[in-house]
């Protein structure tokens, strides 16, 4: 074969080698992304066990299948969905999808959306959106705004150590 013959050939088989480490490249990034969104996931969901356990009123189970969490005969249910969602499912639900995300845009924080189609409501994990799933969910009576007594000789005014940000 002529040498302008072996140069054509060589442009085209560096294009395929440039093509396909381009895809593994891109393979890589979304096997990481995946991995990242699921170690999150799992990472929220022992959250929400420990908030459980914390309230303490709640039942909790768990296992590979999800996070449910009881409180009297009413449950609230979350269950892995695709690469680092889940789904959120309980009593009265209705015909809406109520899951949980991390939004990108806003550093990858939790979001708890609830309809469907055009009339998705999203909040913001903690505080409303939680809110929201153990009130409407589990038929905790709502918090108030009212601060939390703090034990007596936990902050002292005239010590700087003890004062809180």
């Amino acid at each position: 074969m002529s040498e302008r013959w072996s140069r054509f050939a060589t442009r085209f088989r560096r294009a395929i080698q440039t093509e396909r480490q381009a895809a593994e490249a891109a393979q890589a990034a979304a096997e990481a992304t995946a991995e990242a969104a699921a170690a999150a996931r799992d990472a929220l969901l022992a959250q929400l066990a420990q908030l459980a356990h914390d309230i303490g009123a709640l039942d909790v189970q768990s296992g590979p299948d999800g996070l449910t969490l009881r409180f009297g005969e009413r449950s609230l249910r979350f269950a892995p969905e695709g690469d680092g969602e889940l789904l959120v499912s309980f009593e009265g639900i209705g015909e809406h999808i109520h899951r949980l995300f991390r939004q990108p845009e806003l550093q990858d924080r939790w979001i708890y959306a609830r309809g469907s189609g055009q009339e998705e409501v999203r909040l913001p994990l903690l505080d409303q959106g939680l809110e929201e799933l153990l009130v409407r969910g589990l038929g905790l009576p709502r918090p108030g705004e009212e601060p939390i007594d703090e034990p007596a000789g936990a902050t002292d005014p005239a010590d700087p150590a003890s004062r809180r940000l």
